[in-house]
């Protein structure tokens, strides 16, 4: 499913295999950000297993990172397990500042989220911070 927030952010969710996908197309920045929290809690679904796609994100601010710990804390069952999907060595230096690599597990691609998301006794599990 696929809603504009406004003309520079997207939401789409779907299901790959039985992880629940949240692609966030544009810009997480805080004049979106509003809109697309209540988009996120009108569609997240009860699953184990979810990614946030971020390949397509433009552009992130501290609002946008809030609002994705918001979504891991509030909205997720804490048995949860989420992977970030990111390609933006932009986004990526942002997590780096902001130590949220201890808080994610963090991945290049859908398949490798997958795959990792399956492997529940990878050393990635151990290693996160709570959220």
């Amino acid at each position: 499913m696929v809603e504009n927030i406004m003309s520079e952010c997207t939401l789409e969710t779907k299901w790959v295999d039985n992880v629940f996908e949240i692609d966030i197309v544009g810009r997480l920045t805080y004049d979106n950000i509003p809109n697309l929290k209540e988009l996120v809690q009108n569609r997240i679904v009860e699953s184990q297993k979810y990614m946030i796609n971020l390949s397509r994100t433009s552009q992130i601010d501290s609002t946008g990172l809030g609002l994705l710990i918001t979504i891991t804390k509030y909205y997720l069952c804490e048995e949860s397990r989420v992977v970030i999907i990111n390609t933006n060595p932009l986004i990526r230096e942002l997590f780096s500042i902001s130590k949220l690599y201890s808080y994610f597990a963090v991945t290049e691609t859908v398949g490798e989220a997958v795959n990792l998301l399956e492997d529940y006794d990878n050393e990635v599990w151990e290693n996160l911070l709570g959220v």
